[in-house]
């Protein structure tokens, strides 16, 4: 480590391309060692160290959390042309990156701490995956360019840049105004949620009628049926009564020991479990008090069996229009408490926008971030208290909204700390119901949602157009389609349907090249295994096939070829590097080492397999190995002469 200089003052970059190569190789190592079967590219500490270097201060070994936030939320944005959805396990893998630099040795006590550094890094994927997908933060200089007709999925030169705006610079003036206009002061669009996968009327009203809210109401609405039991004198339920409830309803006791001592309750005002269910049934009007006793109200129960969506969201919105969080907890800290009632409408944000439950870490780290930006101080000026105090108020918040059936929690994990405990895990998703409150809730926030129909109301071409639009991500994709074959009368034929609508569409390769979910897997092999005997071995879908089908065990010792599958493997990558060249090369050079590469740039031009000008043109220009590139440009040039020779042979 002597030798990789970590200071470049002067950010002079011939000196500093060998320290940079050195690292990323290294890193390189180091994730094969460690993430082998991960989604890991030593590509973005490389981007990481170019922006240290061209943007920040030339120091490698110093890194600090407003660092990390300038890198991933204001340059990226402006600089990286990358799907929006790719922001997410981008700040993973730049996570990686500081572990890796610590775990070297080569981050100074200067900066910020690695861990620190990472976990910060992890908390920035939804604001970065905003930024990514707002053209607002393209620059002017950017936007100038496109108006000018760039095309940014070409690699853009010194001399073609130029080139484009001499271009501009022709134009006649009304053409050049037109172009520049919409790029000064236009404001910024708002962010968009989704595209969110809709549950069905039937899913909705089963979800709503399962909500724990209107199941407890029944239960209060039983107890309190005509002619209702009497309160006391200051209108609480009597403490008999709220015992038997407490049974009923599963809230505290009216005895609780704690440690060596027994805490006796003297009034229901003092279990705030109850009095929150009373109180919530008698606002939404499942419960009323008359003549000093409490009695049910028979049409609430009606409407409820009728009706449970309504039901279910009316209990809602009172707790919308009382605070979440307020309407069950007083800590008497009002900017915490007044916070968090704010909060809600992030929590099912985020919820709606990502495809897989989220951690209870990953919400309350989000929030932590959202809070800070808010500009709102710690309690009592102390962070750790305040983090704390915060993360509590958080999982009560969520306690609710669970009640409210508007989501559900899993794998609940707490730590126990003297006569407490502390939500430190588990998981939050929405429920079907709590997807539609979602929508609704958060479109009122005046954002936009982009919904998609039900599983059951979807079509094959309905589900091949959204992955050609890469509208959602492959594990939110493969879990639609699971949903929609389950639907279908055949499922065979359904998938059939489906791969023949993804015909020439990269997105097949999301499919295969995922595992895939094992209710699927007979359906694929059925269909795939059909089409690798029908197709000829250099149609790609019939090598993705084959590729798929050997991976998984599902051909016979007679069906396998050696050869096959190398001009399997060779068609794959050949078309994946048509479509993505730099992430195809990277992605494929964290499996093969030099000598492998050279033996396929070989290969490939010997039996000239489809797509083998975009592979050895992708080698020649990604490839970190000079001499393996330069064979690979060397080779396409006599393909191309060859190919150029064949057509004029069949013309």
């Amino acid at each position: 480590m002597a030798d990789i200089r970590m200071r470049f003052e002067d950010h002079d970059y011939d000196e500093a391309a060998p320290t940079i190569e050195a690292l990323v190789a290294l890193y390189g190592q180091w994730l094969n060692a460690r993430k082998p079967a991960e989604d890991a590219d030593p590509f973005d500490l490389q981007l990481m160290l170019d922006w240290k270097l061209g943007y920040g201060d030339g120091r490698f070994d110093i890194w600090r959390r407003s660092e990390v936030e300038e890198f991933l939320l204001q340059w990226c944005p402006r600089k990286v042309s990358m799907p929006a959805q790719w922001s997410i396990p981008m700040v993973q893998r730049v996570a990686d990156a500081f572990l890796f630099l610590d775990d070297q040795g080569l981050l100074s006590s200067d900066g910020d701490d690695a861990t620190k550094l990472a976990d910060f890094a992890r908390t920035l994927g939804p604001q970065m995956q905003v930024a990514m997908s707002n053209p607002a933060n393209f620059g002017m200089a950017k936007g100038l360019v496109a108006g000018a007709g760039a095309d940014f999925g070409s690699d853009l030169t010194p001399d073609s840049i130029q080139q484009i705006m001499d271009d501009f610079n022709a134009l006649p003036y009304e053409q050049r105004k037109a172009i520049t206009d919409p790029q000064i002061g236009q404001p910024e669009p708002m962010p968009t949620i989704g595209p969110v996968v809709m549950p069905s009327d039937d899913e909705v009203r089963r979800s709503a009628a399962e909500a724990p809210v209107l199941r407890q109401f029944n239960a209060l609405a039983d107890f309190f049926k005509t002619p209702g039991r009497r309160l006391t004198a200051k209108g609480n339920i009597r403490l008999a009564d709220a015992g038997e409830l407490s049974e009923i309803l599963g809230t505290e006791p009216l005895e609780e020991v704690v440690g060596q001592r027994t805490f006796k309750k003297h009034s229901s005002e003092d279990m705030p479990d109850l009095d929150h269910w009373q109180w919530w049934a008698r606002e939404v009007g499942a419960l009323r008090v008359q003549k000093g006793r409490m009695v049910a109200v028979e049409a609430w129960q009606k409407r409820a069996a009728n009706d449970p969506v309504s039901q279910a969201r009316q209990t809602y919105e009172v707790l919308q229009s009382f605070g979440v969080y307020s309407s069950y907890r007083r800590m008497g800290l009002f900017p915490v408490e007044r916070f968090i009632d704010e909060t809600d409408t992030a929590v099912l944000m985020m919820l709606l926008d990502s495809s897989v439950p989220l951690q209870f870490e990953e919400l309350t780290s989000r929030i932590a971030v959202i809070r800070k930006q808010a500009g709102i101080q710690p309690v009592l000026g102390n962070p750790e208290l305040d983090a704390d105090i915060v993360n509590s108020a958080i999982d009560d918040m969520l306690t609710v909204l669970e009640r409210a059936g508007v989501i559900v929690q899993d794998q609940l994990e707490f730590s126990q700390e003297r006569y407490r405990q502390r939500r430190v895990g588990g998981t939050v998703a929405l429920t079907p119901f709590g997807t539609l409150m979602a929508v609704e809730q958060t479109r009122r926030s005046g954002l936009v949602v982009q919904t998609l129909d039900a599983a059951s109301d979807l079509t094959a071409q309905r589900l091949a157009e959204l992955a050609a639009a890469e509208m959602l991500e492959v594990e939110a994709w493969l879990s639609l389609v699971a949903q929609w074959v389950d639907e279908q009368a055949d499922r065979v034929a359904a998938v059939r349907d489906l791969c023949e609508e993804l015909t020439e569409n990269e997105v097949i390769f999301s499919v295969l090249a995922t595992e895939l979910p094992d209710p699927l897997a007979d359906d694929f092999a059925t269909v795939l295994h059909h089409r690798m005997e029908t197709h000829a071995p250099d149609d790609v879908l019939a090598a993705i096939a084959y590729r798929w089908l050997t991976t998984v065990g599902r051909l016979g010792p007679d069906e396998t070829d050696p050869q096959r599958e190398a001009f399997s493997e060779l068609i794959i990558l050949g078309f994946l590097a048509s479509i993505e060249p730099q992430e195809t090369i990277y992605a494929t050079a964290q499996k093969l080492p030099p000598e492998e590469f050279a033996a396929m740039v070989s290969h490939a031009a010997s039996i000239m397999p489809p797509y083998v000008e975009s592979l050895l043109e992708a080698i020649g220009r990604y490839y970190s190995d000079k001499v393996v590139a330069k064979d690979a440009r060397r080779e396409v040039l006599r393909v191309r002469s060859r190919l150029a020779n064949l057509r004029a042979r069949d013309g």
